[in-house]
C-alpha cells in the first residue's frame, strides 16, 4: 500500500513541478533514510516517528526540519564545494539546536549527503533556507505528526 501511495505522491509532484522533477527523483526522496548521528535517529518522509517525537519533547521543541546545502538542484558537485555550502548553511542555523546526520538513498550511485536536523525552526524559515541553498526538497515536521517532504518548485 505504501508503494502505491508513493506512486500517487510522485505523480502529484511531477504535475505540480511542470515535469521539472522526474518520477525517479521524487521516488528517491520518498525512499531516502534521513539519519541523525547523535542521538541516533532514522527519519523517513511522510512517516510518523515516535523516537523523534520523544527527542523533541526532551528538548522542549515542537517542530523541526532536516536540511542540507549539498548538491543543489540534485546536481552532483565536489565534496569540497558541498562542505563549503554546508558550512554556510550551518552559520545560518546558529540560533537553533542542530544535530548532524546524512541523507542516505537506496541508489548506490548517489553518495550520502551531509545534513542537519534542526529543532525549533519554522516550516516557513526552513523553506526559505532550502530555496536559498537551491534544494529541490526539504523534510519538515511537527511533534506527533507525519513528516512532510516539501518540494521547492
Amino acid at each position: 500500500m505504501i508503494h502505491l501511495k508513493n506512486k500517487i505522491r510522485c505523480l502529484y509532484h511531477i504535475l505540480r513541478s511542470g515535469n521539472r522533477l522526474s518520477y525517479s527523483l521524487i521516488d528517491s526522496y520518498l525512499k531516502t533514510r534521513y539519519l541523525v548521528f547523535n542521538p541516533s535517529l532514522s527519519i523517513f518522509a511522510e512517516s510518523f516517528n515516535p523516537m523523534l517525537d520523544l527527542f523533541l519533547k526532551e528538548q522542549g521543541r515542537t517542530e523541526w526540519a532536516y536540511l542540507t546545502a549539498a548538491n543543489p538542484g540534485s546536481k552532483i558537485i565536489s565534496v569540497v564545494e558541498n562542505q563549503k555550502r554546508n558550512q554556510e548553511l550551518r552559520l545560518e542555523l546558529k540560533a537553533f539546536p542542530v544535530f548532524e546526520g546524512e541523507g542516505r538513498g537506496e541508489d548506490s550511485f548517489w553518495n550520502p549527503e551531509f545534513s542537519f536536523l534542526v529543532l525549533g525552526i519554522s516550516e516557513k524559515n526552513s523553506l526559505s533556507l532550502g530555496k536559498k541553498f537551491q534544494q529541490n526538497a526539504i523534510l519538515v515536521g511537527k511533534m506527533d505528526q507525519r513528516s512532510k517532504l516539501k518540494f521547492l518548485y
